[in-house]
């Protein structure tokens, strides 16, 4: 996973993203997907919606400052947060159409 997360750095710093943006878009990402595994179990508490609804604001404020969009999934099991970079690159099996997710750990 560090080689993940190394890989996520030099990607959005190739887009000109501080070193801030890239670790706020990690940790608010890490918790869209804690939320996302937390709602395949059981229903999210009101605090739970509010702080799942924070992170997208978060990620997508972020992003517009990047021309980047965000897109935002509730299936765990991969990324539940993935971009589509105006380069065109990708790391996800959609390829450019489903863009770069967001290691999460």
């Amino acid at each position: 996973m560090a080689r993940d997360r190394e890989t996520f750095f030099a990607t959005m710093g190739e887009l000109g993203m501080c070193d801030a943006h890239i670790r706020a878009l990690l940790r608010w990402s890490a918790t869209h997907n804690r939320l996302q595994v937390e709602e395949c179990n059981r229903e999210l508490t009101a605090k739970e919606q509010r702080k799942e609804k924070r992170a997208e604001e978060v990620i997508a404020t972020i992003c517009r400052n990047y021309q980047i969009r965000p897109v935002f999934g509730g299936d765990p099991r991969g990324h539940t947060v993935k971009l589509l970079l105006p380069n065109g690159k990708y790391n996800t099996w959609g390829g450019a159409e489903c863009g770069w997710g967001v290691p999460t750990s």
